[in-house]
């Protein structure tokens, strides 16, 4: 008897069958419940997750502002004379100021759109602050921008601008003080 490694063996066909499927799927009852369960998790994550768009919303609006004063700040430095930054809190924009000398002070004006639910509660009414060629603002006092999201647990966030040196700060706006963000 000799016996071959390389032969095959026949392969085994089921011709006539039947297929065994398994019918077995989900009852009522166990939809039911997971649905429950799903919609209980959806409803205590969807509020916080609300409130985090929010608060990121309110922190890209406030980079944004900071980010137009800045580039005035430097553009005055960078060409050696007085630039000038618009703040309107009714149209919530940050521009140059019009009828200045130098163009290109405020490269990218911004705007923050009010379908945000943001606003911008301080300076009070429109106000303008003009960096020297030192980048030192014009102002005697220090400059505080505000701005609040219309979901009131939130805290405001808020931008200030040191008198005499011009450096900037940001944080949480708390009573009447910028608090620095952790």
């Amino acid at each position: 008897m000799t016996r071959s490694y390389g032969a095959r063996l026949p392969l085994k066909i089921l011709c006539n069958s039947p297929a065994r499927a398994s019918h077995r799927g989900w009852t009522l009852i166990e939809v039911a419940v997971v649905a429950v369960i799903v919609s209980i998790l959806a409803s205590l994550a969807l509020p916080s997750f609300g409130k985090m768009q929010a608060r990121n919303q309110l922190r890209s609006a406030m980079a944004e502002v900071q980010g137009a004063i800045q580039a005035a700040q430097r553009n005055a430095i960078k060409k050696g004379s007085t630039c000038t930054v618009t703040i309107n809190t009714s149209n919530r924009t940050i521009t140059q100021a019009t009828g200045t000398a130098n163009s290109g002070c405020v490269p990218n004006s911004v705007t923050i759109p009010g379908s945000q639910g943001i606003t911008m509660t301080s300076p009070s009414s429109t106000t303008s602050i003009a960096f020297s060629y030192k980048g030192n603002p014009s102002a005697s006092t220090d400059q505080t921008i505000v701005l609040s999201h219309e979901i009131t647990s939130l805290e405001p966030r808020c931008l200030v601008i040191a008198s005499g040196i011009g450096i900037m700060r940001s944080g949480y706006y708390q009573g009447t003080t910028c608090t620095p963000a952790p």
